[in-house]
């Protein structure tokens, strides 16, 4: 049973790639007209875990754009639906309730790289059924305009800039 005076811990995972005609973009998993991450709730399974933040951040990488996510300096390539972390740190975003001011949820985020274009969306293990209705790769030049959850953005744009930083973008 949860404790509903603590905020909700989740993770995830910014998982960006050089596209040959947009410059570098970050994956994004589209819901009606606002777009999210794959992330999801820390569970019980993940504490037993080294890294239940890392562990989670993995699996919700998996379930929900069907992309494995392997360990700093792995090899990429075009055609395997795998990211590599780009750092071992990771990012809080906090969602406030404009009601209250309260924290009700924490989402730690990890960035990763891919060469992969490919990524598909996977229906909820538990019951079948899909959480978003695509992937779509969002340039860049367009995160800060586009429809991503407010309070998530600030930890796409920490992503991005190690993306920048590491690849000279």
């Amino acid at each position: 049973m949860s404790d509903k005076t603590q905020p909700e811990t989740s993770a995830g995972v910014v998982v960006m790639r050089l596209d040959p005609k947009k410059g570098p973009c970050v994956l994004a998993l589209r819901i009606g007209k606002r777009f999210d991450l794959p992330k999801g709730h820390v569970e019980e399974a993940h504490t037993r875990m080294g890294d239940p933040i890392l562990a989670c951040a993995a699996d919700e990488l998996d379930q929900e754009a069907d992309i494995t996510l392997l360990p700093i300096g792995s090899s990429l390539n075009s055609t395997t639906q795998i990211a590599a972390l780009l750092t071992d740190q990771n990012f809080t975003c906090s969602n406030i309730s404009p009601k209250t001011g309260a924290v009700k949820k924490n989402v730690f985020l990890y960035a990763a790289e891919t060469q992969c274009a490919r990524a598909r969306i996977k229906p909820n293990p538990d019951n079948g059924i899909l959480e978003h209705d695509e992937v779509i790769w969002i340039p860049f030049s367009r995160v800060e305009i586009s429809a991503i959850h407010p309070y998530l953005k600030p930890g796409v744009l920490w992503a991005m800039s190690i993306f920048q930083e590491a690849h000279g973008v």
